[in-house]
């Protein structure tokens, strides 16, 4: 009985609701609305004239928009005098298509003369999509949208620009920032390529730039950095307006090399920098391991947040001895190419298999089958498939000579290539020898020593293709090698564990840049080298010794074609002391019956049913712990670098597990942990 009362006292509430916004208009502010279309019985014919009559009378206005929207003819103007917008005043209407009947009608207008200015009219800003002269009335004028310094006086003439960056920008007459806008939001993408070894830190330059110039076409806004911090890493990735990312670097499912040795990010650092954003839209995984793994845990798990709809991650699975590797660069560009011409995600990945099927079993796709790079509305426009081509040899940063063969690869989706032409800096464009597999012999020696730019471009007998540019060195009338170095100068008396630093010069007489090669030990063989500099430029570096002792500091000189100099005089270093390596041990699980990480009854060896945290205790009093590795058996399987140290092994198991901890501390020493656990499940 209450129950039907309280239905029959919400159907009469709704249809006085319905009754009131049918008779009466609506009226808010300086705005009337008259309801919708089916509510204007009480308009006739001599109402909606009035208010044609009225639009045609006022001045200053400007058409903005004259569309057929839905089953509706919208046109909206603006209040513009003398190429000033008056900030929030409008007309807007609405008619049926067929019969013209005035269905809305808004209109907020204000009549105002523009305050007098002397200050300079013309204003150039930086780097923007569209600007225009604006006035608000009053700081009500504002709304949500706004923000301005309190000091401002209204009526307030300005400049309202909108950056390609995305933000919107107000700036006085005289261009100075006076407030600013919330910013449009958009979607950008991210790409790196990690630390390899000293004598060639990054050799995956291709990768990381091939990934970025596709991203470019799909991406208000990239990003694309070599040898990245994992705290620069973390500040894209955290960053919700960030949806594409790519990786190449020396790691696996859990963690990858950053910006050197022992340096890594780890897929606990993206469960971290996604807690509070949306999923990676698409992540690549490209370490040698990246998806060996796609559990829980792993990157591909966390950029996806465990989630299977709207987010998809791609990468390599045993790279390391792939015969595929070494078309990973054509097939990653082809992948893209049909990526950028409206295939879903995994098509792309699918035909890209198939066009080097050599690298099929060493790459995985993981997420959402339907998803694609770009949104509906823009898929449905119609766009011609232009072809792709790709240089692959030489790679950005080679130094050639003589006669170089230019190679690479074209492709396209829906015809063929018809030919591919090459150019050298500005000269003319040469035909290619081949299509969809090319080459172009070219004499080096026709140009100067130093940088040139290498472009090709394909075209399929309608339509080129965009423009791929490789830089390369030219080095055609010899080299000299740099100077000897200095003799290393730093503290001669120092203690095991301390960091200390060394510096020293050389001088090339081509003025090449130079890389520095330290010897710590003295036993002829380089330890370390430096990034390159120029020439003549002091370098400094820092380095430890965790056993005391004797050594003799010496260093060696490299330039940018691999020639090198001969050692310098030693530096004598005593060393004092020793620097003990941590202390580590693995706290849980112990030796009891854990179910789905809960601690049951203790029993004489670890027994585990389900998921469980491996939690670890690392202590080094005097440099303290730089990172604790988690191995099952001998696979690495985590990297924590911050307390408490812990990993969640829950990939599913049945038998008996060696589970080892090793912590590192700040100068190097490592020591080990290890249980044996029986796990099912």
């Amino acid at each position: 009985m209450g129950d039907s009362l309280l239905r029959k006292g919400l159907v009469f509430t709704l249809i006085i609701l319905f009754i009131g916004t049918s008779v009466f208009p609506i009226v808010h502010g300086g705005i009337i609305a008259f309801g919708n279309e089916n509510n204007w019985t009480g308009i006739n014919t001599n109402s909606d004239k009035k208010i044609l009559q009225e639009i045609e009378e006022t001045k200053d206005k400007v058409l903005v928009v004259d569309e057929i929207i839905g089953e509706r003819e919208v046109k909206y103007w603006k209040h513009v005098i003398n190429d000033t917008c008056v900030k929030n005043d409008f007309i807007l209407l609405h008619q049926d298509i067929e019969s013209g009947k005035i269905l809305q009608y808004e209109r907020q207008w204000t009549d105002i003369q523009l305050p007098a200015s002397d200050s300079e009219e013309d204003f150039e800003p930086n780097d923007y999509f569209w600007k225009q002269k604006i006035i608000f009335l009053d700081d009500g004028d504002l709304t949500y949208f706004y923000t301005i310094s309190d000091s401002e006086e209204y009526p307030l003439l300005c400049w309202e620009v909108r950056h390609i960056d995305g933000t919107t920008i107000l700036y006085d007459l005289n261009g100075n920032r006076i407030g600013y806008g919330i910013p449009a939001p958009s979607s950008n993408g991210f790409s790196l390529s990690g630390f390899h070894e000293t004598s060639y830190p990054d050799p995956w330059i291709d990768f990381r730039l091939n990934a970025d110039s596709w991203f470019s076409r799909w991406c208000d806004q990239t990003v694309s950095i070599s040898l990245p911090t994992p705290a620069m890493i973390s500040s894209y990735v955290s960053n919700p307006d960030f949806e594409f990312f790519f990786e190449l670097a020396h790691g696996g499912s859990t963690y990858f090399q950053a910006n050197w040795y022992g340096s890594y990010y780890t897929s606990s650092d993206v469960t971290e920098d996604l807690r509070d954003r949306q999923p990676m839209k698409f992540a690549f995984i490209g370490s040698c391991g990246g998806m060996d793994d796609t559990g829980p845990g792993t990157f591909s798990y966390e950029f996806r947040k465990g989630e299977m709809v709207g987010t998809v991650t791609i990468g390599y699975t045993g790279m390391a001895t792939c015969p595929g590797w070494s078309v990973a660069l054509p097939w990653q560009d082809y992948m893209f190419y049909v990526m950028d011409a409206g295939y879903t995600i995994k098509k792309a990945f699918e035909l890209a298999c198939a066009q080097y099927p050599e690298i099929a079993p060493c790459v995985v796709f993981v997420g959402d089958p339907t998803l694609k790079v770009r949104e509906k509305e823009e898929e449905e426009k119609e766009k011609p498939i232009t072809p792709t081509v790709l240089i692959t040899h030489p790679t950005h940063g080679d130094t050639v000579n003589g006669t170089v063969t230019v190679t690479g690869t074209a492709h396209h989706l829906k015809g063929s290539i018809q030919k591919v032409y090459v150019q050298i800096d500005d000269s003319n464009w040469m035909v290619a020898n081949g299509t969809t597999k090319w080459s172009y012999v070219w004499d080096t020696t026709e140009v100067t020593d130093g940088e040139h730019l290498v472009r090709a471009v394909s075209f399929d007998g309608h339509l080129y293709s965009g423009c791929h540019t490789v830089a390369v060195n030219v080095n055609n009338h010899g080299n000299h090698p740099p100077a000897t170095p200095t003799t290393p100068s730093g503290p001669i008396s120092v203690e095991a564990g301390g960091i200390y630093m060394y510096s020293t010069a050389t001088s090339d007489p081509d003025n090449d840049n130079v890389t520095y090669g330290w010897d710590w030990d003295g036993d002829g063989v380089v330890d370390e080298w430096t990034d390159f500099y120029p020439s003549g430029v002091i370098v400094s570096v820092s380095h430890f010794w965790n056993i005391s002792g004797t050594y003799y500091v010496r260093v060696i000189s490299r330039d940018s074609h691999g020639v090198q100099s001969g050692f310098s005089s030693p530096l004598t270093v005593n060393v004092s002391g020793v620097d003990d390596a941590p202390n580590v041990s693995i706290t849980k699980p112990e030796s009891a019956f854990y179910f789905n990480d809960m601690r049951l009854l203790p029993f004489f060896t670890p027994i585990v049913f389900g998921g469980i945290h491996i939690e670890v205790d690392a202590v080094d009093e005097e440099s303290g712990i730089n990172r604790v590795e988690f191995y099952v058996d001998s696979d690495l399987k985590h990297v924590d670098a911050e307390e408490p140290y812990s990993w969640m092994w829950n990939e599913q198991a049945f038998g008996r597990y060696t589970i080892k901890a090793v912590a590192y501390d700040n100068t190097g020493n490592g020591v080990n942990d290890e249980i044996t656990v029986w796990k099912f499940f």
